[in-house]
C-alpha cells in the first residue's frame, strides 16, 4: 500500500532522525532540542559530588537460628582478633526415650557439618563444649553479642579437644564434610542414659527444661598475627547432632541421636578485640573521622562497617528541577593482595532517624540484585543509587547510610577501602549522577 507524505512528514521525520543520531554518540553530555528552546532538556554527568565516610564498630546484630554458625578464632593484621561461638538446642529423635535394660554408653560425639571456612585451615583449633545452665526462648529474638550461662566442665573427650577444621571430604562415600567431636561418656551416662524411661526423656517440652543445650566455643592454638581459622557450620543439616552409642542387657551397637531442627533455638556469638589492629582503624572506631578520607574498613560478624554521607548534595542542586537517570556508588579496594579471597557481596542500608537501619529504596529485595549492584568485579563494589538520591536533592533528610559485608551474621569476610580523598585520587570513593535539568 503506497502512502502518501507531505511535507510536515518529511520534517517530522527529520527532526526525529537527527534526534537518534545525537543522542547515540557515546561519552558526550547529551543537549537535545526539539522542543523550542524555552523548553530544553539537558543531561549532565557528575562525579566530584562531596562524601564524607569513616568506620565503626558495628552494633550488635540478630543471631538467631541463622543459616550459618561461625566458630573458631582469627588473629588479624588489621582488624584484631574474632572469637566466633554459638548455642545450640537440642531435641529428642522420638518420644518416651528407653535404652532398655542397664543401658551403657560405649561413645558419643557431635557432628557438625561444614558450610565453608575463612582463614587458614591447617591451624590447629581447640574446641570447647559446655551445657547451659540458662534457657533459651523460641520467642525471643537474641543478638550476637547475648551470653547465656554455662556449667563449668568442659564436655569434649579429654585429650580430643584439638582440632583442624577440614571443610572438604576426604572420600568419595562421603556425602558432606563434617566435624567431629567425641564428647564425655561419663556425661552421656549420667545426663541420659540415668534417664532412660523417665519424665525427662518423655518429650521435647520436658527434655528442653530438663537439658537447656550446649555451647560450643573455639580458641587457635599458634601465636601471631594473620593466624587462626574460622568455620561455617549449618546446624540443621540432618547430619548435624549428637550422637550417643550404646549397648544394654539385650543388645549392642545401638544409636540414639539428639537432633538440632527447625523447633530448636540456636544462637551466634562474636567478639570482637580490635586493639590489636591496625592503628588507622583503631583511631576511626575511636572517632577520628577524618581519617576516613585515606581508608575505611568493613568486617563481618558484627565487626566493622562504613557510615557514608553526601552533606553538600542538596546545596549542589539547590533551585535545579532535575530527575536522576542513573547514581552510582563505587568503592574501591585497597586490600587487594588478600590471600583470602574478598568478599563475593557487599551491601548498603539507609540508617534511619532513631538510629536503626532499614532498606534503602533501590535494594535489591524492591528492585533486584541486577539493578542494585554490590558485586565484587576488578577490585570494585558499585551500588546504584537512583532513588535513594533523587530522594536526597528533593529534600530528604540524609541520616546516612551503612557499608557492610553481604550476609553480616554468617560470614567473617573483612576488606579495606580508599576513603573519599586518598592519596590515589583515582581510586577514590565517589558517586557519579547522570541527571536531566527539567527547568
Amino acid at each position: 500500500m503506497f502512502v502518501k507524505m507531505n511535507k510536515f512528514n518529511y520534517v517530522f521525520l527529520l527532526i526525529v532522525f537527527l534526534a537518534f543520531v545525537g543522542c547515540s554518540k557515546e561519552g558526550e553530555l547529551e543537549k537535545l532540542n526539539i522542543h523550542p528552546s524555552t523548553d530544553r532538556l539537558t543531561t549532565v554527568l557528575i562525579d566530584t559530588i562531596e562524601i564524607e565516610a569513616y568506620s565503626v564498630a558495628d552494633k550488635s546484630i540478630l543471631a538467631t537460628n541463622l543459616s550459618k554458625n561461625l566458630l573458631g578464632e582469627i588473629n588479624d593484621s588489621v582488624f584484631g582478633n574474632l572469637q566466633a561461638s554459638f548455642y545450640t538446642q537440642f531435641k529428642l529423635e522420638r518420644a518416651l526415650v528407653n535404652f532398655g535394660e542397664n543401658p551403657q554408653v560405649d561413645s558419643a560425639v557431635i557432628t557438625l557439618v561444614y558450610g565453608g571456612y575463612y582463614g587458614d585451615t591447617l591451624a590447629p583449633i581447640e574446641i570447647g563444649i559446655y551445657e547451659l545452665d540458662e534457657d533459651m526462648s523460641a520467642d525471643s529474638a537474641y543478638h550476637s553479642n547475648r551470653t547465656f550461662a554455662v556449667k563449668p566442665e568442659n564436655l569434649v573427650q579429654q585429650g580430643k579437644a584439638q582440632v583442624a577444621f577440614a571443610p572438604k571430604t576426604t572420600s568419595e562415600e562421603e556425602r558432606v564434610a563434617m566435624l567431629r567431636i567425641p564428647v564425655s561418656t561419663a556425661w552421656i551416662q549420667s545426663k541420659f542414659l540415668s534417664k532412660s524411661g523417665m519424665d525427662e526423656l518423655a518429650d521435647n517440652t520436658n527434655f528442653i527444661e530438663y537439658f537447656k543445650g550446649l555451647y560450643v566455643m573455639a580458641s587457635k592454638k599458634t601465636a601471631g598475627i594473620n593466624s587462626g581459622c574460622l568455620a561455617y557450620f549449618n546446624l540443621t543439616d540432618a547430619e548435624s547432632q549428637l550422637t550417643i552409642y550404646y549397648s544394654n542387657a539385650d543388645t549392642t551397637n545401638q544409636q540414639f541421636h539428639l537432633l538440632i531442627n527447625e523447633s530448636a533455638v540456636y544462637v551466634s556469638h562474636f567478639v570482637h578485640n580490635f586493639s590489636q589492629g591496625a592503628t588507622d582503624l583503631i583511631q576511626q572506631l575511636n572517632g577520628n573521622t577524618t581519617l576516613g578520607k585515606e581508608t575505611v574498613y568493613a568486617q563481618a560478624a558484627s565487626g566493622v562497617s562504613t557510615t557514608i554521607f553526601f552533606p553538600n548534595i542538596q546545596r549542589y542542586f539547590n533551585g535545579k528541577d532535575v530527575v536522576v537517570q542513573k547514581a552510582e556508588l563505587t568503592c574501591y579496594v585497597k586490600n587487594t593482595d588478600k590471600v583470602v579471597a574478598n568478599a563475593t557481596t557487599m551491601t548498603l542500608n539507609r540508617y534511619l532517624s532513631d538510629g536503626n537501619v532499614g532498606y534503602l529504596p533501590d535494594d535489591a529485595i524492591f528492585q533486584g540484585s541486577s539493578y542494585f549492584g554490590g558485586n565484587y568485579a576488578n577490585s570494585t563494589y558499585t551500588f546504584r543509587l537512583n532513588n535513594y538520591i533523587q530522594g536526597l536533592i528533593k529534600g530528604e533528610q540524609d541520616y546516612g547510610i551503612k557499608l557492610t559485608v553481604s550476609g553480616n551474621a554468617i560470614k567473617a569476610d573483612d576488606l579495606v577501602f580508599y576513603g573519599t580523598n586518598p592519596a590515589d585520587q583515582t581510586k577514590r570513593m565517589k558517586l557519579a549522577v547522570t541527571y536531566t535539568i527539567i527547568n
